[in-house]
């Protein structure tokens, strides 16, 4: 019987799990051009990421996409990913697409195109149960080292905490 060497193959990474929000409208209706537009940039991002020595991992099935970036002593992986995010959201409300998501912290296995576990039925559970409309709702601890890592120190960003919101339900969103 060949029996599998137990190990953990978990990593404590951020974890964002986001939901392209009218999707199946947008397949629906007929907007194709709408729908490979955001696939285009799905693909472009993921190709400027592998150049880039994978600094924020990502997968894209449908429409939910899925990122991750290990977060280092100086939490510089929480800041990748939580500006990454911003970007990416922005960039897809200009252009009309709405998007709701979840970001945490937490054990996960992420290598491309395969991503599971705990940190990202956590991010999912939180698009799906707290976020209820477009937004992309934060644990507090991952606002809370954003704001007090090492690169926010360094690079003297006057207010980090800029990047965040509490909503009128108390939950903290982008």
């Amino acid at each position: 019987m060949n029996k599998r060497k137990e190990s953990n193959l978990y990593e404590t990474r951020v974890v964002a799990f986001l939901d392209i929000l009218g999707f199946s409208e947008l397949v629906q209706t007929g907007r194709q051009h709408d729908i490979l537009d955001v696939m285009n940039d799905i693909e472009t991002r993921f190709d400027t990421l592998e150049r880039m020595k994978n600094p924020v991992d990502l997968t894209a099935f449908s429409d939910s996409i899925f990122l991750s970036a290990a977060p280092l002593d100086d939490d510089f992986g929480i800041v990748r990913l939580v500006q990454y995010v911003l970007h990416m959201v922005s960039g897809y409300f200009w252009r009309g697409i709405l998007v709701r998501g979840g970001i945490t912290i937490g054990d996960v296995y992420h290598k491309h195109p395969v991503v599971f576990g705990p940190a990202l039925i956590a991010a999912y559970e939180i698009e799906s149960q707290q976020a209820v409309y477009p937004r992309i709702v934060v644990e507090e601890e991952v606002m809370h080292r954003f704001v007090t890592s090492n690169h926010m120190q360094t690079q003297k960003v006057s207010n980090p905490q800029s990047a965040f919101r509490k909503d009128g339900d108390g939950l903290i969103h982008l």
